[in-house]
């Protein structure tokens, strides 16, 4: 997302990164209380989503329909290579995944049993602790 929100603007000729990462935020606010809705509207997880898939089939195409298509840079940094799994060999592109991932595992665990122990721990009711 940042790679491609730079992109775009430099061909705008202005910052708008920060309102990729405001609308990040927003999306998973509004993720978080649909679900939340649903759980305590007593609507199966499969019914949520594939209300939610519908309207992201259906939504995500007008949604985009005006960004701008991103072209490479005009002046790379280096010529590409003839392999397409060159980059991922690259020990410092294996080393930021090892990181991300672990960060990403350790935040999903954290929010996957923090409303597990909200319920049990506080008797909070499933939509709340979402």
């Amino acid at each position: 997302m940042n790679v491609e929100g730079t992109f775009v603007e430099q061909r705008l000729g202005r910052s708008i990164l920060p309102r990729f990462h405001a609308g990040f935020s927003i999306g998973t606010v509004a993720g978080a209380l649909l679900g939340a809705g649903m759980v305590a509207a007593g609507i199966s997880v499969t019914v949520h989503l594939l209300l939610v898939a519908i309207v992201i089939g259906v939504g995500g195409p007008w949604a985009v329909r005006g960004f701008l298509t991103v072209t490479a840079p005009a002046h790379p940094d280096h010529q590409p290579s003839g392999h397409p799994l060159e980059a991922w060999m690259e020990p410092r592109t294996l080393v930021l995944g090892v990181f991300v991932f672990c960060m990403a595992a350790i935040e999903g665990t954290g929010v996957d049993w923090l409303g597990v122990a909200v319920i049990d721990g506080y008797d909070a009711s499933p939509a709340s602790a979402r």
